[in-house]
């Protein structure tokens, strides 16, 4: 009887538009991002340029394309973003940015960020998501209704995700360092000092406490 009421509550409909709303604003995000990365010359200064890499344990067959092949990479990975934000060929678009995404992470580890793990994870389960079945171009070109609900699971997946990542970012921030020192703020913060009206308050020793 349990297991019925869990599959039921699982599948239970709920609006959709949560999940329309986060793929939109995953695309942007990752668009702006991956954006910033080719106008910022970190494409070149971190795997053009560099002689050696440090790959990570059993990924050290994974190796930077040339020059050219990064810039495709990079520029395939826009195009992906951009199908993701308007939800055209939605499941090509993050099969796509996921191995794209996963590849360029795995050249190097020390141009690791959990943040980039984070993101592998999440457009891993966007594959697996219908995301695209509101206010999508693939609805348009596939000549469908848009879908007004999807199953509840669907959203508890992504919360889910988010909900592990979070709670353990703050055990892990549960030390000395991070209550006490203010570490490593107190080393970040100061390098925004010329921000305009911000900056002045970013070498106030107390803004590193909050």
């Amino acid at each position: 009887m349990e297991i019925k009421s869990l599959k039921t509550y699982l599948y239970s409909k709920q609006s959709i538009a949560p999940l329309v709303i986060f793929r939109i604003a995953f695309g942007l995000l990752m668009f702006a991002s991956i954006t910033r990365f080719i106008y910022k010359g970190w494409v070149y200064s971190m795997y053009i340029m560099p002689k050696m890499y440090f790959p990570f344990f059993g990924f050290e067959w994974v190796k930077p394309l040339p020059a050219e092949g990064m810039y495709f990479v990079f520029g395939l990975m826009l195009l992906a973003c951009a199908g993701i934000i308007f939800g055209a060929f939605y499941r090509i678009s993050t099969i796509l940015f996921f191995l794209l995404f996963t590849y360029v992470e795995l050249i190097d580890k020390t141009n690791y960020l959990n943040h980039y793990y984070f993101i592998s994870l999440v457009s891993f389960l966007m594959i697996f998501i219908p995301a695209n079945t509101a206010f999508s171009v693939d609805n348009i070109r596939l000549k469908r209704e848009d879908n007004t609900d999807t199953p509840r699971f669907y959203l508890l997946l992504l919360q889910l995700q988010m909900f592990v990542v979070y709670f353990f970012a703050g055990v892990a921030k549960l030390n000395y360092d991070w209550l006490i020192e203010a570490q490593p703020l107190k080393i970040w913060l100061p390098a925004f000092s010329h921000y305009t009206v911000i900056g002045p308050y970013m070498e106030k020793l107390w803004v590193a406490y909050f």
